[in-house]
């Protein structure tokens, strides 16, 4: 796949998004915390999939709830990068 299309942009954007939404709330009175480990980041990650799981579940399509819940998932999986000095590119072997 060359190049990034008009909806990958999209996705992009509405990730960062959710990223600025996460970082204000933990600004705020609020449960999300600043500085979680990447181990907290999957423990919450599993939950909100969990979350779209059961969403998923009982939804129709265009499972509207379920995508907004992979949305935060997405912005997690970034925030691991963020907080870690980036991530690592795929290589051949992995």
């Amino acid at each position: 796949m060359t190049g990034t299309t008009n909806i990958e942009n999209e996705i992009f954007e509405t990730i960062r998004g959710e990223l600025r939404y996460q970082d204000a709330m933990t600004r705020q009175d609020s449960h999300v915390r600043e500085d979680l480990t990447t181990g907290e980041l999957i423990l919450a990650m599993d939950k909100i999939l969990k979350d779209a799981k059961d969403a998923w579940y009982s939804e129709r399509p265009p499972h509207t709830q379920t995508r907004h819940l992979l949305r935060k998932v997405a912005a997690l999986c970034v925030r691991v990068g963020i907080d870690n000095g980036g991530l690592p590119k795929r290589d051949q072997q992995g």
